[in-house]
């Protein structure tokens, strides 16, 4: 007979709902753990095979999945939840790590959430960042960044800016090669910023550069024109010097008819003179 697994059996699954309902109404002391044989942590739930296996002393943990949180041996109040999430966290804290892989070779960075497969796979160190979307993540080491979407996006949509009026004094925002935004400092190193009666200018400035661009596009086309033009009169001049060469082989050939026949109509009338 195969052993009941706590993913297929209800029983087991309902059994799990009623001990958690006791545990909340418990004292937070009693509340046992699962993790390695003698732990001293508090407050910790462990479900799936060697999920918190290594579990020392960390305290608030919930490890959901196949092989999830297993190396955690100080670190408390973190939350994975998916197969390996968080698998090589050992003495980090305060992680949210939702998703298969998610939050996989983090070690001791703290502070970090980590949502979609394998988001924040290979980050290793670094504190207080977030990573939303498949693999969503940057190699090593980074603090207090947030990463969303893989670089397979292409295309960004956020509600609430546009028409938004943020009012008082405000600074432009850049994007760089990186996709990284961010605001302008001027050369005395301080924050560049408009008062809020600039927007009327930059509105007519930009419908300036909107007219300068249609006129562009006007003349281009107009450019396109002419030069589309100028091909069909050079395909004209062609055909007129073929057809001019054609003309000047056939008068040629016509002067050669005519010169032959005067030729041939006097040899023709001296003959008849003689002959009288």
């Amino acid at each position: 007979m195969r052993p009941l697994r706590l993913v297929q059996s209800l029983g087991l699954f309902t059994l799990f709902l009623a001990m958690a309902a006791q545990a909340q109404q418990a004292d937070e002391s009693t509340i046992p753990t699962t993790g390695a044989p003698g732990v001293q942590g508090i407050g910790d739930l462990f479900i799936g095979h060697a999920a918190g296996e290594e579990n020392l002393n960390g305290m608030n943990d919930t490890f959901i999945g196949v092989l999830t949180g297993t190396n955690n041996v100080n670190g408390s109040n973190n939350t994975f939840l998916g197969t390996l999430a968080g698998f090589l966290t050992a003495n980090a804290n305060e992680n949210t790590f939702v998703g298969s892989r998610a939050g996989f070779s983090n070690q001791t960075g703290s502070n970090n959430i980590a949502i979609g497969y394998e988001a924040a796979y290979a980050f290793n160190l670094g504190d207080g960042n977030v990573y939303i979307g498949v693999r969503t993540e940057v190699n090593g080491t980074e603090n207090h960044t947030v990463r969303l979407g893989d670089d397979q996006v292409q295309r960004t949509f956020i509600n609430g800016i546009v028409n938004a009026n943020v009012g008082g004094n405000w600074s432009p925002v850049y994007i760089n090669s990186s996709g990284q935004l961010g605001t302008q400092h001027n050369a005395d190193g301080e924050l560049s910023s408009l008062s809020f009666e600039q927007p009327a200018r930059d509105l007519e400035v930009q419908a300036q550069y909107r007219r300068a661009e249609e006129q562009s596009r006007i003349v281009a086309s107009q450019q396109a024109e002419i030069e589309a033009q100028r091909h069909e009169i050079e395909s004209l001049r062609r055909q007129l010097r073929l057809q001019n060469a054609t003309l000047e082989q056939r008068l040629s050939r016509l002067e050669k008819l005519v010169g032959t026949s005067v030729n041939t109509a006097a040899v023709t009338s001296e003959r008849s003179n003689g002959a009288q």
